[in-house]
């Protein structure tokens, strides 16, 4: 059974196939269809076949800090690096990974649960491994950057959310979290807090910097087991539930939607992630399709293009706009081309004109950005997110300031210091009509800090004996 990062409650259903030989087509999906039912369009654009070691599946991916696609390679010991035009490069690490995500230092970091370490990559490939402070048989999985400058993950088989500091120093957290949740995906939301899926409890937890845990379960249905988690667009987190065939959407203050119409029974709803087009965009492993939810729960499924066996995993948004995801039954990863969209860069009647400021800031401290949207219409439905040009995208807030004028502002932390170009989007939320607006970001060099003040390895908790045997997760 191909368990990857999986509870010992989650029985999958979905097996490793036979791998299939590597296609070399190029398509490109356009254009909704019909909530509920299999796009008959132009399907995902195959670009990297070639270079991906065979028996390799790749599984999560991320954009990196470089601008390229990185992706673990569960069946390889390996971590792929693909350049959206195609082009695959592969490192060796030593444990199977799992989860990856950009970090704040210019870096990729990874997890790998068979040998409960977190792993960091650079641009050039140099990988290290940090495995002290770990707790043996906790199983690291999902990953995430946080706006506090470190990376935190999720150890399922010991019920903690960890932090680990760019240079290796970590904290697991315990305080809070239910025993028997099984944490498993994790992201950072729009309240700068960082949160996570308890699995095994049905539940999604939120922790502060700080480590305090709070717990909601309310209206998510019994035995849907929340998987992966990301933050959307219209300042939400969207989450995938594995067993129930639904997309769950919860606010900030812990209020959850359920979205299963449309939903074909049976998916196995994994990987999740918002996309430009102020969609979040999920995989529905066991009935090999992509979907789309809209913000108010209107799904798309597409089917064409998805290579039959591959089982797609992983989905995250590209640096060119795209969505990227993977395939790893097959080997492959795929790439979804967003339809055109008008774009609109003078003033005209009915369409939106975007303006926005240059930006300056300091290496790890709040960074602040101010727009204006110019909107002849009324302005409902709009979502304006940010490309902030260091591989991430993040939603922005938008307010009336005054007729027919919006203001847009949006909180970053860059790990590094340099000129980045940022792009501010704004869309209808259908992807019909956006505006886009550039400028540079300044960014200097973080003040010194004071190394009196340097963070031991230790573990928080209330509780003692809180850590019953578990067996270790496998994949086979």
């Amino acid at each position: 059974m191909f368990g990857v990062g999986r509870p010992s409650r989650r029985a999958r259903a979905w097996a490793v196939r036979p791998l299939v030989a590597l296609l070399s087509a190029a398509l490109v999906l356009t254009g909704p269809v019909a909530a509920g039912h299999a796009a008959t369009a132009r399907p995902p654009n195959r670009t990297t076949d070639s270079g991906i070691t065979p028996g390799s599946k790749p599984l999560e991916i991320t954009t990196g800090p470089d601008g390229n696609l990185w992706f673990t390679e569960f069946g390889a010991d390996r971590i792929g690096r693909v350049a959206p035009a195609g082009g695959v490069r592969e490192f060796a690490v030593s444990g199977r990974p799992v989860g990856i995500t950009a970090g704040p230092d210019g870096n990729v970091w990874f997890t790998e649960p068979d040998v409960d370490k977190v792993g960091r990559i650079t641009a050039d490939g140099t990988v290290r491994e940090f495995g002290e402070g770990i707790t043996s048989g906790a199983h690291p999985t999902g990953i995430t950057a946080a706006p506090d400058g470190a990376i935190w993950f999720t150890e399922p088989d010991a019920d903690h959310v960890a932090r680990i500091s760019t240079d290796g120093i970590v904290t697991e957290y315990v305080s809070g979290i239910t025993t028997g949740a099984q944490p498993i995906g994790i992201a950072v939301g729009p309240d700068g807090d960082v949160w996570f899926t308890e699995s095994n409890l049905d539940r999604i937890g939120r922790i502060t910097p700080q480590g305090l845990v709070t717990e909601f379960g309310e209206r998510i249905t019994a035995g849907g087991m929340p998987d992966r988690i990301t933050q959307g667009l219209d300042g939400n987190l969207w989450f995938t539930e594995f067993n129930g065939d639904r997309i769950g959407r919860i606010t900030p203050d812990g209020s959850v939607s359920e979205f299963s119409a449309g939903i074909t029974p049976g998916g196995h709803d994994f990987g999740i992630a918002a996309g430009t087009d102020g969609n979040v965009w999920f995989t529905e492993p066991d009935t090999e399709k992509i979907g789309r939810i809209e913000p108010d729960g209107a799904v798309t499924e597409y089917t064409q293009g998805v290579v039959a066996g591959g089982h797609p995993l992983g989905i995250t948004t590209g640096p060119d706009g795209a969505i990227w995801f993977t395939e790893p039954d097959v080997d492959h990863v795929l790439r979804v081309d967003m339809p055109a969209p008008s774009t609109v860069r003078t003033a005209a009647a009915s369409m939106p004109v975007v303006s926005v400021a240059p930006v300056r800031g300091t290496a790890g401290g709040a960074t602040s950005l101010g727009a204006v949207l110019y909107e002849a219409g009324t302005g409902v439905g709009q979502l304006a997110s940010v490309t902030w040009g260091d591989g991430t995208i993040g939603s922005a807030r938008m307010t009336l300031i005054a007729p027919e004028r919006y203001a847009i502002s949006a909180t970053h932390y860059y790990a590094r210091s340099g000129m980045y170009r940022i792009t501010v989007t704004v869309t209808d939320g259908r992807n019909v009509r956006r505006a886009t607006a550039t400028t540079d970001a300044q960014i200097e060099p973080a003040p010194r800090p004071d190394p009196s003040g340097q963070q031991r390895v230790h573990t928080v908790s209330a509780q003692s004996g809180h850590h019953p045997e578990r067996s270790k997760r496998r994949a086979s």
